[in-house]
């Protein structure tokens, strides 16, 4: 029986990525057969055909266990995901970094591989909003906005709205009546 792996990859702003490497096993107890290898396109799509001989020659396995590695050679991987999980990052036996990816859970999906590839980390923001649900009387809600501890260089740390953020050692209610003052207590 003739098998094609197909899919593409892409980075995580959704443009393709041309000449990344991907090679198709057949995992087995005792040795994972190499199915085949492919490079992607300029769009981003790869095709990997193999057939029933690749990983059973004796006609005793039964379907195959497919997983994916993606190779890595210039190390700018962030993660590798696809729609079954993230792929585990490891090092193969000539020092390329690889991203090897989970056997694929229903061979009907085995033409319908979407990969995404993190190339840089994702920005965190400046400041966080935060609903905070207080523990005093009546249940108190507020919003406080929380400062984040990834300042730049010049700026005030644990400073919000020119006012100290919440220290270890000031309660939250403190913190609460000196934002927005005292609350009248419930009827």
């Amino acid at each position: 029986m003739a098998y094609t792996i197909s899919g593409r990859i892409r980075e995580s702003s959704n443009n393709p990525l041309e000449g990344i490497l991907v090679k198709a096993y057949d995992m087995d107890p005792f040795y994972d057969e190499l199915l085949d290898s492919a490079a992607t396109g300029s769009d981003g799509q790869f095709e990997i055909p193999f057939d029933r001989g690749d990983y059973d020659p004796l006609g005793v396995e039964g379907e195959p266990e497919i997983y994916l590695i993606i190779t890595d050679f210039e190390k700018k991987f962030v993660s590798v995901k696809d729609r079954q999980g993230v792929h585990s990052r490891g090092i193969d036996n000539i020092g390329n970094v690889i991203w090897k990816g989970p056997v694929l859970d229903n061979l009907e999906n085995i033409g319908k591989y979407d990969i995404e590839i993190m190339l840089s980390p994702r920005e965190i923001p400046k400041t966080y909003e935060a609903l905070v649900i207080g523990s005093g009387f009546g249940g108190t809600i507020i919003s406080l906005q929380l400062a984040n501890r990834f300042e730049a260089e010049n700026s005030k740390p644990n400073v919000v709205n020119n006012k100290p953020f919440l220290h270890s050692f000031q309660s939250i209610e403190d913190r609460r009546r000196e934002l927005i003052g005292p609350v009248a207590p419930p009827l």
